[in-house]
Formats: structure tokens, sequence, C-alpha cells
């Protein structure tokens, strides 16, 4: 897979460029010629006269250390727009490009054409190349939906359909498949692999992806656990825990669900964390300790889970803007969180050490244009930023879809998220960590 990269391919990303010494004074010195003094032409890019002053020389001092000064895309198409410069004045005098305000830089020449075969995922070129087949994916998002799923009284409804050929399979495996229905509920009985004991799957024949399932369908897609034939969820909240283990009870009326808590090896948890229930010590444990509620249902997951995932861009596009606030909140409570510069970020990431395929990383890409679609086109000013982190133990790519990223109109963000998706979310530390921003984003008239 090849891509040809121009300067004009990226006036509209987070990438921050480098000029040529002499075209950079040059073009400034021919601003002060037609405007006047600096101050002015500070005036007319919309930038303070300091950040035109550091433009100028190239270098600023931060962390009392004297550094290189890049230029954001958006300064960068302000001055060609201001001096009428050519894309390819621009684009013949950019040395360098750098990922971000504190992310890696490099020497690099535009045009330049990259092979995902051949680059870094790590590196500029790499995230350049990110950066453009997300541009690319936008364009095809696919906003229809399937026959099989439909739309009754303003919500979608997927009808399950348990195929004869799903039947046959579990015969040929010699599992002595039963099956039976009645008015509300399909029933599958069948030998457990490698045992006399049998097991009875339930699956609702009506499901209806309204607000209440749309708002824990968010939290099984940001903090799913369980595997291919479990339909479950994890998480240190024990409020957000115990809501999935009554969805799953009270909407699939689900029996022989699993509740129980893991805990990271040598970690001793307290009375209240445990709250009675089964302990499982891991060496994968991700932190000290989380709650998990899972159910063995492979047809819930299968022809319920699974079907709507496949479908989620397109159902959500089409539903009722509370369906999707509803889901906002749900992955907000699985894969939310709040920055020290209070921005408030859905994550998306993996660890590319654990030989994940392209088909990997492609999902990566679309689930944070799909989410950041949504919420464009819910009123929301949400961007998307990319982020490597490398420790000892792992290597992370991660793909924030964030929303506040303006100090000019936070508030007025801050109370639209009030009217929205937070009414939705029960999460006790995330609406804390919201209070402090709420608090923090005021600002003084």
């Amino acid at each position: 897979m090849k891509k040809e990269i121009r300067i004009s391919d990226l006036y509209y990303s987070t990438f921050r460029f480098y000029l040529k010494d002499e075209f950079r004074r040059n073009i400034l010195n021919k601003a002060k010629i037609k405007y006047g003094r600096l101050e002015d032409v500070a005036k007319k890019l919309g930038v303070d006269q300091r950040s035109l002053f550091s433009i100028r020389r190239g270098w600023e001092f931060r962390d009392r250390k004297k550094k290189e000064y890049t230029i954001n895309s958006d300064w960068l198409l302000r001055i060609k727009k201001l001096l009428n410069l050519s894309n390819k004045e621009l684009q013949n005098n950019i040395i360098k490009i750098k990922c971000g305000h504190g992310g890696l830089k490099e020497s690099i020449s535009l045009p330049i054409k990259l092979n995902r075969n051949s680059i870094n995922i790590g590196s500029i070129k790499g995230a350049l190349f990110d950066y453009i087949s997300i541009k690319s994916l936008e364009g095809g998002l696919i906003k229809d939906l399937p026959k099989t799923i439909k739309k009754e009284d303003s919500y979608f409804i997927l009808y399950p359909d348990i195929k004869e050929k799903y039947i046959d399979e579990l015969r040929r495996r010699g599992l002595k498949p039963l099956f039976k229905e009645d008015e509300d509920y399909s029933y599958i009985g069948y030998r457990i692999p490698g045992t006399n004991n049998r097991k009875e799957s339930k699956m609702s024949k009506k499901i209806i992806f309204d607000e209440d399932f749309s708002k824990q369908f968010g939290k099984w897609i940001g903090d799913r656990c369980g595997g291919v034939r479990k339909v479950g969820v994890a998480n240190k909240n024990w409020i957000f825990i115990r809501e999935f283990y009554n969805f799953l009870k009270d909407r699939f009326n689900q029996n022989g669900i699993n509740l129980y808590l893991t805990c990271k090896n040598k970690f001793k948890p307290s009375k209240n964390i445990i709250r009675g229930l089964p302990i499982v010590y891991s060496k994968t444990q991700y932190g000290d300790y989380a709650y998990r509620v899972e159910v063995a249902n492979a047809l819930l997951k299968n022809l319920v889970f699974d079907e709507f995932e496949k479908n989620l861009f397109s159902i959500l596009y089409n539903s009722k803007k509370s369906v999707r606030y509803s889901f906002y909140a749900g992955l907000f409570e699985a894969e939310g969180s709040i920055s020290k510069d209070k921005n408030l970020s859905f994550s998306f990431g993996l660890n590319l050490n654990n030989n994940k395929t392209k088909f990997d990383i492609l999902n990566l890409y679309k689930k944070s244009i799909q989410l950041n679609f949504l919420l464009n086109k819910d009123g929301f000013n949400s961007r998307i930023s990319r982020k490597l982190a490398r420790t000892d133990k792992s290597n992370t790519l991660k793909y924030d879809v964030t929303l506040l990223n303006s100090k000019e109109t936070r508030d007025g963000e801050v109370n639209f998220i009030k009217r929205t998706f937070l009414p939705y979310i029960t999460h006790e530390d995330k609406l804390n960590t919201f209070k402090e921003v709420l608090i923090g984003s005021k600002t003084k008239n």
C-alpha cells in the first residue's frame, strides 16, 4: 500500500513544520513591508507577538532551554494565504516535520511517497501514513444499514436468526443439539465438549437498540472480556459492573452469570473491595484489581453483540441523538479520561509488541474515525490525536478522540456535554473528575 503526501494534505492536521531559515526570514520581512510593524503582522495572522518572533528566528526558550520552534499547520496556512504563497513554495522550503507539540521530529522533504511495508509505525513517516489513511477512510464510512436490522418506533431492532447450519455444525461435532422456542426466546441445548454434561443457551427473539442497550454496549466496546464465546466486561468501578450484570440478567434473562474479582498476584484486597465475591489471582491483571461479569453464551455473543458491533457506525449514525449520547456515556465510562490540560478523551489503543496485524491497526483507525465523525455530527468539537507510548513492557499505539480542545470555547462545550451525554453517566469516578473540569473551566469575565 503506497501513498504520496503533499503539503496540501496536511494543512488541517496536528503536524508542525520547520521552514528553511532564509525562507522563513524572507517571508516575514515581506509581511513586515506589506503590513508595517511585526505587531501588525501578528494581528493579521491572529498570533501573539511572542510566537511570531519565535517563528521568525526559528527558536524559543522553553523549560530554560533554547529549542527549535516549529509552526503548526493552521499558522502555516494563514501565512500562505496572507502572503499569497503557492503550495510548491512552502513545500520546497519545509525541512522538518514534527508530530504534535511534544512528539517525534524528523528531517523530511515533501512531497514524499510512503509504503506501509517499508516504514516504521513509530516514526514521523508512520504518523504521516496513518494520517492520510484516516482521511481516506473518513470518505468511505458506510452509513446504510443491512437488511437484517429493522427500524421500529424510532429504534433499530435485531431479530437473531439461529441458522440450521449452526445446529448442523453442533451435530457434526457430536454435541447432540436440541432446539426449541417459545414466544420470546429461542433455546439451544448441547453437550459440553469433553464431558457428559449439557448446557442450554437462551436467546431473545427481539433485541432493541435503545438508550439503555446503547449505554451498556458502549461499555462492552470499551471494556469487554471473556473471549469469543462469552459476553462480559471488566472494570474497577462496582456500579459499572453491577449495571452490566443487571443488563445481562434483566434484558436477556440470562442464567449462570459469573461475577468475581480478579487481583494481581500478592495484592491483598480489603473487604470493601471484595464485596463477598470470589477472587481469582492473575499474573496478567492490569492494575491491582478489577471486577468482572460475564456469561458464557456463544449465541448471544455471535448473533447479537458481534452483529451490532459489525454495523455499529451505521446504527448510531441513523439512530436518535439520545441513543448516541448514551453510547458516548458508556464508552466514556469504559475508555474515557480527562487530562491535566482538561481535555476529555476517548482512547483506542494496541500493544504493538503482541504481534498485531495490519487489520488490527486498520480497525483501530476505523474506531477513532467513526467516533470522531459521530461526535462532530452531534455538534461536539472533537479531533483525533495519535500517540505512541514506549515502555520496558509495552509499545502502545493510541488514537485519542478528544473534546474540550480550546480554552476559548471550553465553557460552552462543557455545558453542551452536561446537556447531552453527561446525564447518562453513573460512574462516580468519572462524574467526580468531570466536576473538577467544570470548576476548573470557569473563566473570569
